[in-house]
């Protein structure tokens, strides 16, 4: 059977500063909730195999999310694979292939076990953001608010048929022209800032750290 799915998506960096007036204009979509998420990244135990080379540029990822609403009562926790598509990564919309596990989030640490003691899985990265979840029809955005910028996110959800003009639709119910849309994820961006403000970049992205660059 094929799990996977093709994710097809665009997203939009702003400073941490435009937190308000972006809430603001979400409201007129359903919240969901805000959860705190840790997400660890993982390589292939075999370096012949990396995920991080030009001909698989896949990413393994840990995550697990606790409720940051006190009308919240569950958290999410998944194992997911996502791997860009070549002939699609110079389109304006984000197109990739997923695969998702899901867990009980209390279960992070025997499944981090597995994948670091067993499988022997090198981890490669972490980093911890509040996820703002909104749906509007066919379309699951988020918000995230990570220590060096927001990232507004609108995924097209399944193979829904009118998603790409749903998508367009609430573009423009944003005020968002899809020609700013970034094709960094949220690992480049940091990188590329830390560059620009002559940081030395770290492995785990957190909210606690000092030197941490900005949007």
């Amino acid at each position: 059977m094929n799990n996977i799915n093709i994710e097809r998506e665009m997203r939009f960096y702003f400073p941490l500063k435009k937190l308000k007036p972006q809430q603001a204009d979400l409201q007129q979509f359903h919240y969901k909730g805000r959860y705190h998420e840790i997400t660890i990244m993982y390589d292939n135990p075999n370096p012949k195999y990396t995920f991080y080379s030009s001909l698989i540029d896949g990413r393994l990822r840990l995550r697990a999310a606790t409720p940051a609403d006190k009308n919240l009562k569950n958290g999410y926790g998944f194992v997911s694979w996502k791997q860009r598509i070549p002939s699609l990564k110079n389109e304006i919309m984000r197109h990739e292939n997923e695969i998702e596990f899901h867990f009980n989030p209390t279960e992070l640490p025997a499944i981090q076990s597995i994948l670091e003691n067993i499988l022997h899985c090198p981890k490669i990265s972490s980093y911890e953001r509040y996820r703002n979840h909104y749906e509007n029809g066919d379309i699951h955005i988020t918000l995230d608010e990570f220590p060096f910028a927001l990232m507004l996110e609108l995924e097209i959800n399944g193979n829904s048929e009118s998603g790409e003009k749903q998508l367009m639709d609430t573009l423009s119910l944003l005020k968002l022209d899809s020609a700013s849309a970034s094709s960094y994820s949220c690992d480049d961006m940091y990188r590329e800032l830390c560059l620009k403000e002559n940081k030395q970049p770290r492995s785990d992205i957190l909210f606690n750290d000092s030197d941490m660059p900005h949007l």
